[in-house]
């Protein structure tokens, strides 16, 4: 995943990896889809501070849960 030429299409991984991907300088996540996923408050955090990371490239976030 560290080469340029990597295109990853799909990442089934734990909550506790999304704040490395998000926040990596290696890795360039634009597009996420959590839909399928239960958040919880503990996943909420770790998405968070994945966007907070100036490093994030995430152009768009698809989630299950509505914001209101």
């Amino acid at each position: 995943m560290k080469s340029p030429n990597c295109e990853l299409e799909t990442l089934r991984s734990g909550f506790n990896c999304l704040t490395i991907f998000l926040s990596s300088e290696s890795f360039s996540l634009k597009h996420l889809n959590l839909s399928d996923n239960n958040l919880k408050d503990s996943g909420v955090e770790l998405l968070s501070d994945g966007l907070k990371s100036p490093n994030c490239e995430l152009q768009a976030l698809r989630s299950g849960f509505n914001c209101l």
